[in-house]
């Protein structure tokens, strides 16, 4: 079933093709429509959404091909999702009512999940993801998977 794309759509199309990006530049401009899309969160059209959609994956695929980024992820996922909040918090020079505040939830959530008293909500562990940029696997645990 062929469908229409949106005007909006094809704007976005325009101003940044949804193809595999080649250089710092084009990441620069890659980040600066996906923080546009994220700001509007609540008006985004579905388009604008499926497009967002794609685009995080093209600037995941390049962050995940640079060598110093590479490493820092490999850092973070040596260490525990509170670990990697803290790394997190510390790098964007946040506290944890700031935070709260960013993301829509209660401090004492932030708290409790930092000093291991309970893990995070997965609505908060995407808040989290979405706001620092980074796959929701730094904020859940680990899942074991038994052999079949």
């Amino acid at each position: 079933m062929a469908t229409t794309a949106s005007k909006e759509y094809i704007k976005l199309i325009k101003r940044f093709p949804l193809r595999r990006i080649r250089s710092k530049s084009e990441h620069s401009a890659a980040m600066e429509i996906l923080d546009e899309l994220m700001e509007r969160e609540a008006t985004r059209s579905q388009d604008e959404t499926d497009y967002l959609s794609i685009l995080a994956q093209l600037i995941e695929e390049w962050e995940e091909n640079l060598p110093e980024l590479r490493q820092s992820i490999q850092r973070a996922t040596a260490t525990t999702p509170a670990d990697a909040l803290i790394f997190l918090m510390e790098e964007n020079g946040l506290t944890q009512s700031q935070l709260a505040r960013e993301i829509g939830c209660d401090q004492s959530a932030i708290n409790a999940f930092l000093a291991g008293r309970r893990g995070l909500s997965k609505a908060n562990a995407l808040k989290l993801a979405e706001r620092f940029r980074v796959s929701v696997s730094f904020f859940l645990p680990l899942i074991q998977r038994k052999a079949s």
